[in-house]
């Protein structure tokens, strides 16, 4: 049996399109990606969303891309929640923190939007902000606004290491539990 029995479903946060594919908005896509890279699975599209469902340590876990926009990533979560029974307190949500230095990793249960958009949503639709979070720090430039900022194409050698840093993470939360792991990386 898993350490981290109680997370049936793990959300990486993003916005659809080529568009946006590498923006730091998009770390949770991208930290899905590169979590999942090695399983030999492909990504599924039902219902306004990209999901693959697998087995791991012996319990069926779901991993979603919402492929909405980011301020109605709730609509998309809420949807697959109701289809496979799954509790707010059983969801990690996988975001780009602007308020997280670049490339800070953190990890939090409960808590409010901070201003983020899809956290915003998600709380909204679901009422609740009872789920986990892995939080990837994206930092703030000094002189361009934040969403423009967030949205605006990054390199993928800057993008890359970020969410690869971020999948260890995730795995940290399954091969030990979530509160060991969040000793570990929010004391890094």
């Amino acid at each position: 049996m898993s350490i981290a029995p109680n997370i049936k479903m793990v959300v990486g946060l993003g916005n659809p399109g080529s568009k946006y594919t590498y923006t730091r908005h998009n770390l949770g896509f991208l930290t899905l990606d590169h979590f999942l890279a090695n399983a030999a699975v492909s990504w599924r599209e039902k219902a306004y969303g990209a999901f693959i469902r697998i087995n791991m340590s012996g319990q069926q876990r779901i991993f979603l891309k919402p492929l909405s926009f980011m301020n109605l990533s709730g609509e998309v979560l809420r949807s697959y929640m109701r289809t496979y029974a799954v509790d707010p307190e059983e969801v990690l949500v996988v975001h780009d923190e602007a308020d997280l230095e670049a490339g800070v990793i953190r990890l939090k249960k409960n808590g409010g939007a901070g201003g983020h958009n899809g956290l915003r949503s998600i709380i909204a639709e679901t009422g609740s902000n009872a789920f986990y979070r892995l939080r990837i720090g994206t930092g703030k430039h000094e002189i361009i606004p934040l969403a423009s900022f967030l949205l605006a194409k990054a390199n993928p050698e800057l993008l890359d290491p970020m969410a690869e840093k971020a999948a260890a993470v995730l795995e940290d939360v399954f091969a030990h539990g979530f509160i060991k792991a969040q000793q570990t990386v929010n004391q890094s």
